[in-house]
């Protein structure tokens, strides 16, 4: 039976629909301010200004809606707003009108537009992609007593040699003063190792007040993955922040290799991990590999890889391929070396040569591979399925 104009705009709007699903785009509308950070007294209450942008300067309905955990106390000067082509934005308000307690703590609340555009109408039937954007609201109750919380900030990139500048805001989030207040940085090492120490001065904080103080770390001579470790010390307690940062060189590290065993008989994959250390794309990334044996006999040589472009600090892997025909199942050794820009980095890893499974679909090195075309096949089933139902419930109810 050919298909009707009617029909064929159904499939593509179902395949609009999956097409939106899977594919992630910039925002065509923005917000502003992003965050709101306000500390709570009692019956507190104000108007609060933000802006919702049109990115893309087209016409669309938006819908302000709230929620989050006091969403009850917010009320909104406009739930809808009519952007046009001429429209860069529309500064909208809402009030909010606060009880006398809140539990102590952190209050998260959003408030939100999205949009909705319509991509097609099948006899009265709407296909809609909705897109929004939220700022967020926070309010920070006091804590009984004595209580105190730090910010630990740390650029979460920099390169080899050069400073670091770590941040370290505290705040009394408690109901009374605080007369000494201190805050002791550690850096670690990729290893975990520690590195330095800095204790900065002991501080007083008043209700409600933060102090920042700020330490800059002279940086280090080897690119890698380092932590900053902030312990706060008052009034007899002790708190600890954790945050970590990539020190960068144009170097990659093999991270790992994905196989810890490979079956024997046949053409076995060797799925490499690369991790890059550069604030700039790397091109032409690649890898060999030699395998040895457990008493150290070389039994596959220069086993190259595909080839790779790596985005800055980014994490990709490549394939080297091994027939492991003549080999014996028991213990291996791969001594992987990455080339890249006129350098090298070298990394070993101990796997296993093990019988190949029968009869099941996983039996060789590629099972992560053929999971995935499974599970393409059954998409793409259950799309064809869908449609198939669809006209037969049209065909029946004619």
């Amino acid at each position: 039976m050919p298909f009707k104009p009617r029909s064929i705009k159904i499939i593509l709007s179902m395949f609009a629909i999956i097409f939106l699903a899977l594919s992630g785009n910039a925002s065509a509308i923005g917000i502003s301010p992003g965050r709101i950070i306000m500390d709570f007294s009692p019956n507190m209450e104000g108007v609060i200004d933000f802006c919702v942008i049109n990115n893309e300067h087209k016409e669309f309905a938006a819908d302000i809606y709230v929620k989050g955990d006091l969403a009850d106390y917010i009320t909104l000067n406009e739930k809808t707003y009519l952007f046009s082509p001429s429209t860069d934005s529309a500064c909208l308000s809402f009030a909010y009108k606060l009880p006398k307690e809140l539990p102590p703590g952190h209050h998260d609340s959003r408030i939100g537009a999205v949009e909705s555009t319509a991509t097609g109408n099948i006899e009265g039937t709407g296909v809609a992609a909705r897109v929004g954007v939220e700022m967020q609201w926070w309010v920070e109750a006091p804590f009984p007593g004595k209580f105190v919380t730090g910010t630990l900030s740390v650029p979460e990139t920099s390169l080899v040699g050069k400073q670091v500048p770590i941040k370290l805001i505290l705040k009394n989030a408690g109901k009374e003063p605080i007369s000494a207040a201190k805050g002791v940085i550690d850096i670690l090492g990729p290893q975990g190792e520690q590195i330095v120490r800095y204790e900065f001065p002991s501080i007083s904080l008043a209700v409600a007040e933060s102090k920042e103080q700020v330490f800059s770390w002279p940086g280090a001579p080897n690119p890698g993955e380092y932590t900053a470790k902030a312990t706060i010390f008052y009034e007899g307690v002790a708190s600890e922040i954790k945050r970590k940062f990539l020190i960068g060189d144009l170097f990659i590290k093999i991270t790992k290799l994905r196989a810890a065993a490979v079956a024997k008989g046949g053409i076995q994959a060797l799925p490499i991990e690369l991790q890059s250390f550069w604030n700039s794309k790397i091109d032409n990334v690649y890898a060999e590999v030699t395998i040895k044996t457990a008493n150290g006999t070389v039994v596959a040589a220069n086993l190259r890889s595909d080839i790779a472009n790596i985005p800055p600090w980014g994490v990709t892997a490549v394939t080297a391929f091994w027939d492991t025909t003549n080999a014996e199942t028991g213990k291996y050794t791969a001594e992987v070396r990455a080339f890249y820009q006129n350098r090298t980095s070298d990394a070993s890893f101990n796997f296993d040569v093990v019988e190949k499974k029968s009869g099941g679909i996983f039996s060789s090195g590629s099972s992560a591979l053929t999971l995935f075309i499974i599970l393409d096949i059954a998409v793409i089933i259950l799309i064809i399925a869908a449609v198939v139902f669809y006209f037969r419930k049209i065909k029946s109810s004619a």
